[in-house]
């Protein structure tokens, strides 16, 4: 069973609740993402609010290469038998991955919602965090993104290089490697609120993301914000 470590509470800014809410965050990757999103968490009003703080929840030694959305899920819910730790129905495990894996098979990713419950919350991108991570450029969708997006979506090497698309694109653009434990990953969560704007030009619903530039981050953490855990994944 996955281990705890504190990340965050709103201990730091004004006294939880005994029945405060514990969100934990359970990531794919083991760097860019805990980078970009403990950031701004930090940085973000959601820390501010009194019914709700954030724990990381770290994989064992055992657990470490499990990193696929559904080993991801298997996790979750075995942590959630842990009664100690865990409230069903009020507190949530938030998992964070890519979609690129799934390679725009729509079938598959379906397969994601028959195997989850209301404690997680699922939050994507297709194909990768490097699209969220330069949302949080002003103007980029406009500049980058949209004029790039089949490019981005075929998710191929960049020329002779091993670089995705999408990387070597994040990477020009940002002036930063968003591979690794670079920290100044964690600047660019200092634009939220930019890349929570942009991110309505994306599909954000998961049953349409094969093939579509997709990203849900920015409107789940709006979702929160609002003390509302209804996350939507489907569009009819």
């Amino acid at each position: 069973m996955p281990g705890l470590a504190i990340l965050n509470s709103l201990k730091r800014t004004t006294k939880i609740r005994d029945d405060a809410r514990k969100l934990y965050l359970l990531y794919e990757g083991k760097n860019t993402e805990p980078l970009f999103i403990n950031s701004l968490i930090m940085n973000s009003n959601i820390v501010n609010k009194r019914d709700a703080y954030f724990l990381d929840l770290l994989k064992t030694k055992r657990d470490v290469g499990k990193t696929s959305p559904f080993s991801l899920i298997e996790l979750a819910m075995n942590f959630k038998k842990d009664k100690n730790k865990f409230r069903t129905g009020f507190d949530k495990v938030m998992i964070f991955f890519d979609l690129d894996v799934f390679h725009n098979d729509q079938k598959e990713i379906n397969k994601l919602l028959k195997i989850i419950d209301h404690d997680i919350i699922l939050c994507y991108t297709n194909p990768s965090i490097e699209l969220f991570l330069l949302l949080t450029r002003n103007g980029s969708y406009e500049k980058y993104i949209e004029p790039n997006e089949k490019l981005i979506l075929e998710n191929n090497y960049y020329k002779n290089t091993d670089k995705r698309y999408i990387y070597h694109l994040a990477t020009k653009v940002l002036k930063i490697n968003t591979k690794g434990q670079n920290p100044k990953i964690a600047l660019l969560a200092t634009d939220f609120n930019r890349a929570f704007y942009q991110e309505k030009y994306l599909n954000h619903y998961l049953n349409k993301s094969s093939k579509k530039l997709t990203s849900n981050i920015g409107y789940v953490f709006n979702k929160i914000s609002n003390n509302d855990y209804d996350i939507r994944y489907n569009k009819k």
